[in-house]
């Protein structure tokens, strides 16, 4: 991963009602249906709460959001139809449960794409009575049902309507801390332990997601016939799985920093024997290993990925490349390719003395590597948020950010170097607060 920066930027949790239901007379809370992926100047108009701000890339859109591009075009992906749409310049559009409503203008482009990478959250609703009164989507540990289930119901409705009332500030604004207070306030207030909650959200898993977890397991216990037996159970994600892989390869060697898992070469190896095509990619691999002349072709993850290793011949490559390696990852729904785009991009806008723009890019970075454990991936959130929280003025979450990336690449030889640049960007902030 070029940039090297990153954060735990989504803090608190977040609790919302199910779709279409609704509690004690409270409007629902905002649906979130959308991200913007490109940005030239473009407006985003909000109805929940109303405001009216510059469209950012990384951006999560709700329902009834609008989207104007006054000149220059840009581009969002719209959930529903699992499809990234570009905007032409003087074009309006509103995001709807349904799908996008072009109200002005007109659609210059259409794609479709894999996954959404929309945050999957912690969702409670007061209308589904089978279980205790509650129906729990996701939670982190038991402690949440045990809770709610042992709250009276008035009690427990008056939670879920206090609550609605910061979900969406949460999910637009993470950091902030008088939302995050105000949201410990409220479960201290029902006796709800912090630790009840999956307080990050996370990428609701692919199916290439769902085999590496099954894999990992497999390999480290050295059941590789048992793993061979779930490669050939599952070509289609097989395959998936084997292009994650692959960019993380070449990515972690380009860094260099750390890889997915010490596990993920041998995994690779492993799904690079299920068919012709991972086979190619996979000797395309080797060669480049050995000559990092070579390049990659023949296919569009080959493509995607002789793409990334171009980037890095630039010594100051543009944010426009790294935008090009998004709108290629996108469609093929390779995840981690994504992120790195993601986080480049943040990297970029920080450099480009931009750190407000550079924070929703990087909390879709920081969501795809938690989802994934992805131990350098979230080092470098933390050095990125380092140097957004430094360049925002805020010099003690900077401090706290860099000693988290510094204490997390101490014990990775491959983060070596990483290590040493974030500690001496630790000092520097050091220095700025007086600390000796």
């Amino acid at each position: 991963m070029r940039c090297g920066f990153r954060a735990a930027i989504w803090g608190s949790m977040v609790v919302s009602f199910l779709p279409g239901m609704a509690h004690a007379g409270d409007a629902n809370p905002p649906q979130a249906v959308g991200i913007v992926i490109a940005t030239r100047g473009a407006t985003l108009s909000r109805v929940s709460p109303q405001s009216v701000s510059k469209a950012r890339a990384g951006d999560i859109l709700f329902v009834g959001d609008r989207l104007l591009s006054p000149e220059q075009p840009m581009s969002f992906i719209s959930c529903p139809e699992k499809t990234l749409f570009t905007l032409a310049g003087g074009s309006e559009a509103t995001c709807r449960a349904s799908g996008t409503s072009l109200t002005a203008g007109r659609i210059a482009d259409r794609k479709s794409v894999a996954l959404c990478f929309l945050p999957e959250m912690v969702r409670v609703s007061a209308a589904s009575r089978q279980q205790y009164g509650v129906g729990l989507v996701r939670a982190g540990t038991d402690q949440l049902a045990a809770r709610l289930q042992s709250m009276p119901e008035a009690q427990r409705n008056a939670f879920l309507a206090e609550w609605s009332t910061v979900e969406a500030a949460l999910l637009q604004d993470p950091r902030n801390i008088s939302i995050r207070n105000q949201a410990d306030a409220i479960l201290a207030k029902y006796g709800i332990p912090a630790e009840a909650f999956d307080r990050a959200p996370a990428l609701p898993p692919s199916a290439a997601l769902r085999l590496w977890r099954e894999m990992v397991p497999l390999l480290a216990a050295d059941r590789v016939d048992a793993a061979k037996r779930e490669i050939v159970r599952s070509p289609a994600t097989s395959a998936s799985l084997y292009s994650e892989l692959l960019f993380d390869a070449v990515d972690s060697r380009l860094g260099p920093s750390a890889p997915v898992s010490p596990l993920a070469d041998k995994v690779r190896a492993l799904l690079a024997q299920s068919n012709q095509r991972t086979a190619q990619l996979e000797a395309q691999f080797r060669r480049w290993e050995l000559d990092r002349k070579r390049t990659f072709s023949g296919s569009p993850v080959a493509d995607l990925v002789g793409r990334y290793i171009d980037i890095f011949s630039n010594r100051q490559p543009a944010a426009e490349q790294y935008q090009e390696i998004l709108d290629a990852a996108l469609p093929l729904g390779v995840e981690l390719a994504a992120a790195g785009a993601w986080s480049n991009l943040s990297a970029s806008a920080v450099q480009g003395g931009k750190p407000d723009e550079a924070l929703p890019s990087l909390q879709l970075a920081e969501m795809v590597w938690r989802s994934w454990k992805h131990v350098g991936g979230m080092m470098i959130a933390d050095y990125l948020a380092g140097r957004i929280d430094a360049a925002s003025g805020k010099l003690e979450a900077a401090m706290g950010a860099y000693g988290r990336a510094a204490d997390a690449a101490a014990g990775v030889p491959e983060m070596r170097q990483f290590r040493l640049d974030v500690l001496t960007q630790l000092a520097s902030v050091q220095r700025s607060l007086g600390i000796k």
